[in-house]
């Protein structure tokens, strides 16, 4: 299920989000490494603006290896304008389905592993996998992967669409409803997309424009049209033709995050996921309530949703059953309330079935909820109503996904771990029908450091009448060195 970022994304062509678990494994007693070297880019939008138009400053920050975190500074000269946060894209290499998982590795290949009868694999068979296999097609190039249930879409760097996997739905996009079993273009979505979400059975992409396009099951409103009607390709969601940044699908509903960092969701709402204080299902984008705007992070599981504060505290909001949100209750919650030990320090949030991570700005790994099958990843199956460490992965993390009843994690140092259910081999170690209680080493010689990419924005109207020299500054963290941006000139007109 999904995750999201928010803000300028599109001038950097990347968007946040998909559906993630999480692991980590740093060796014990090894030496701090040297922070890793960072380049920092910066976009002024429009490049020319008549005095109080707004401007957008797009700062992305770039590294070798994992993704950049922390704030950015913008300047005007010697004048500080604002910081805004980084936004990271580590989550897009990552995700977790139904029972499947799919990764990327070296040079944006693809890679999946786990249940496969619905081709959900994306290598031309229907033959479970306990170790990932290639998806065919996808060598080279991909930017996000994402999971639903039972099938798969891809992201690649010209912003085209590519799905796989069961297609009873439409949720393909294809124009059909027959499953395929390797890629398959989206219908009009070759390119100019930039972020991507795959529900239960239905899938939602982002244009360049901010505007959002969702297709595939609509039974419950999740396509956002005001309808209840099946959509084989892509089709607008009602008022959110721009301003979008990222796109999170759960079972039956949807949640979109605005460049202002505000959540909208619509589609199924039996347990209050919509976030309107309501169980009624919305069949257009409707606002989560006492959240307001600067929201750094998204996540859609099952049936509730989870949202990153500007102050880095997490809320979440639906289904409890579980346990899931985090407030020491099983009680459902139509509005937002608070994840108990998490006020601050969350940098990122992904959310499954009945259970749900966080990543901290120490890179460690928080997971709640229900533990049946040891999903929580703490070495037991005992549920938990509030957050607790995940064994072996309490720093080191780069991204975390969460599928039904599993989660897989991104390491800083490179390499995949999960834990959780392993019925059908989505664990990724070799082995099938044994539940990994703690993280496991996904198999596989081509993981290694991932390269990550981080988006901060910021919206100002300070600038005064003549020519102006913008720069962007990334103050570092403890595992990624500060680096500023060359200048970038922009002229206000009386």
């Amino acid at each position: 299920m999904q995750t999201a970022w928010t803000a300028a994304a599109r001038a950097a062509g990347w968007a946040r989000g998909t559906a993630v678990a999480v692991l980590a494994l740093a060796a014990a007693g090894a030496a701090a490494a040297e922070p890793v070297a960072t380049t920092t880019a910066l976009t002024a939008r429009p490049t020319r603006t008549t005095l109080g138009e707004p401007v957008t400053l797009t700062a992305t920050v770039s590294a070798a290896a994992g993704t950049p975190a922390g704030t950015v500074e913008f300047r005007d000269d010697a004048a500080v304008l604002g910081s805004a946060a980084l936004l990271g894209s580590g989550g897009n290499a990552v995700a977790a389905g139904g029972r499947h998982s799919c990764a990327l590795v070296a040079r944006g290949a693809a890679r999946c592993w786990g249940e496969n009868r619905d081709g959900q694999l994306g290598n031309f068979s229907t033959a479970d996998s306990a170790v990932p296999v290639a998806v065919r097609g996808l060598d080279r190039g991909v930017v996000k992967i994402v999971t639903g249930e039972h099938h798969s879409c891809a992201l690649t760097g010209a912003g085209a669409v590519l799905c796989w996997g069961f297609n009873i739905g439409g949720q393909i996009g294809d124009g059909t409803t027959t499953t395929r079993y390797a890629p398959t273009p989206v219908a009009g979505l070759d390119s100019g997309v930039i972020d991507i979400a795959a529900g239960y059975t239905h899938s939602c992409a982002v244009t360049a424009a901010g505007g959002v396009l969702c297709w595939g099951a609509n039974l419950n409103g999740q396509l956002g049209d005001g309808t209840l009607t099946r959509r084989l390709v892509p089709t607008p969601v009602t008022g959110l033709a721009a301003g979008v940044a990222a796109i999170r699908a759960g079972w039956q509903f949807t949640c979109a995050l605005t460049d202002e960092g505000r959540a909208q969701c619509w589609g199924a709402n039996q347990n209050g996921q919509i976030g309107d204080g309501s169980l009624t299902d919305r069949l257009v984008p409707t606002p989560v309530q006492g959240l307001g705007a600067g929201l750094s992070a998204l996540a859609t599981g099952a049936a509730h949703a989870c949202a990153v504060t500007a102050a880095g505290g997490l809320r979440c909001w639906g289904d409890n059953s579980g346990g899931q949100l985090g407030d020491g209750t099983t009680t459902d919650r139509p509005l937002p309330v608070a994840v108990r030990r998490l006020a601050r320090g969350v940098v990122d949030v992904a959310a499954g079935g009945l259970h749900s991570c966080a990543l901290t700005d120490a890179g460690g790994l928080k997971c709640w909820g229900s533990n049946r099958f040891g999903q929580l990843g703490d070495g037991g199956t005992a549920v938990r109503l509030q957050p607790g460490n995940v064994r072996r992965l309490t720093e080191g993390v780069a991204a975390v996904a969460a599928g039904d009843w599993h989660a897989c994690a991104l390491l800083g140092s490179g390499g995949y771990r999960c834990w959780g259910e392993n019925y059908s081999g989505q664990i990724g170690n070799g082995t099938t029908g044994v539940d990994a209680l703690v993280p496991m080493a996904v198999r596989g010689r081509e993981f290694g450091p991932v390269p990550g990419t981080a988006v901060a924005s910021l919206v100002t109207t300070a600038l005064t009448v003549g020519r102006h020299r913008l720069a962007a500054a990334y103050g570092g963290s403890d595992l990624h060195a500060g680096s500023q941006s060359p200048p970038v000139g922009h002229r206000v007109l009386p």
